[in-house]
């Protein structure tokens, strides 16, 4: 997941991309940078130049976290 150089746009994948972000969704901050900026960060495939573990949070293969013990 990506945001399009014109900061209009999210690129999901390949076939999915989110056009007609308007400008005021970069004005809710969260510290140093918008809101949208961070989940776009959180939602990115990682990999780890050490371990070459790769993160990537939209992979369906990935094991469901367990339910907490106390839900």
């Amino acid at each position: 997941m990506r945001l399009g150089k014109d900061k209009k746009s999210i690129e999901v994948n390949d076939s999915l991309t989110l056009a007609g972000i308007p400008p005021e969704v970069f004005e809710y901050r969260l510290g140093n940078r918008s809101a949208i900026e961070w989940v776009i960060d959180q939602y990115r495939v990682k990999e780890d130049k050490r371990t070459g573990i790769r993160s990537d949070p939209n992979n369906p293969d990935d094991p469901a976290p367990k339910t907490p013990s106390w839900t």
